[in-house]
């Protein structure tokens, strides 16, 4: 009777009925309580599982839903832990060997090492790198332009003599010997092409020796001996007359005048 009853009905309908067959058959007592007693429920479980048929295959997957709205961004996460060191990648091949060029020497007055001269290198087809001289501290000669400078001197002349001597020697020697030039006051304008100086700033024009007077502080000065003079590349001994004072003896005339010099390298 109860398999009729769950084929005509179902296992939902056929669960109501036995509940409410057994709400009829207590009567008052499920009235009084709003509900089934414990008792009642086991038997409703108990009946309801001996005659519920078994369960059915899952029906096919119906079709997916239309896409939902997105969502709002979430929260930025933890940064989070750094990751272990990669390991270190394999060496490269070796590039080709390249080819030298030791024995090719870059010629004095090469523009590439301003007349210092050095050597060319060339690596494979590459273009060349010049490896150029480096200058010396030292210098045979005063290079072409260059000037040097000092002061001269000379003071009492030794007895029974009218003639007074001094030197100059040059701090580096020129190549070739200059033109001697005496400047005083009176011959400064004149003079002023080949040493365009004076005493406190003396100059001297390329290949010129200029010797400047400083008359302010000379004493029993008379002059130059110009044709006395010993000129070299190294320097000049200059000689003088002296001027005696009024009243002196010629056998000791006294002589004194200084002054400052400049030569220029042709």
């Amino acid at each position: 009777m109860f398999q009729r009853i769950h084929q005509k009905l179902g296992t939902a309908g056929f669960i109501i009925s036995i509940v409410a067959l057994v709400a009829a058959l207590g009567g008052g007592a499920y009235a009084a309580s709003g509900g089934l007693t414990g008792k009642q429920k086991k038997e409703v479980e108990k009946i309801a599982k001996k005659y519920a048929g078994k369960r059915g295959k899952q029906g096919k997957q119906g079709p997916a839903g239309p896409a939902g709205p997105a969502g709002s961004a979430g929260a930025k996460g933890d940064k989070g832990d750094a990751g272990a060191a990669g390991s270190n990648g394999s060496n490269g091949a070796p590039g080709a060997a390249g080819t030298s060029v030791t024995n090719n020497p870059v010629p004095v007055g090469n523009a590439k090492c301003k007349e210092l001269g050095g050597a060319e290198f060339k690596v494979g087809a590459g273009a060349s790198t010049f490896a150029c001289n480096g200058e010396t501290g030292f210098t045979e000669t005063l290079p072409k332009g260059k000037t040097e400078m000092g002061a001269w001197s000379y003071g009492e002349t030794p007895p029974e003599t009218f003639v007074a001597s001094t030197s100059i020697s040059f701090v580096i020697p020129l190549a070739t010997v200059p033109s001697f030039h005496f400047i005083t006051a009176a011959n400064a304008g004149a003079e002023a092409a080949n040493c365009p100086g004076e005493v406190a700033e003396p100059k001297a024009a390329a290949g010129q020796l200029c010797v400047y007077l400083n008359e302010s502080l000379m004493e029993h000065f008379g002059g130059p001996f110009e044709s006395l003079n010993k000129l070299t590349t190294a320097g000049v001994v200059m000689f003088f007359h002296t001027q005696q004072e009024s009243g002196q003896t010629p056998e000791f005339p006294p002589g004194f005048a200084l002054g400052t010099w400049a030569v220029t390298a042709p």
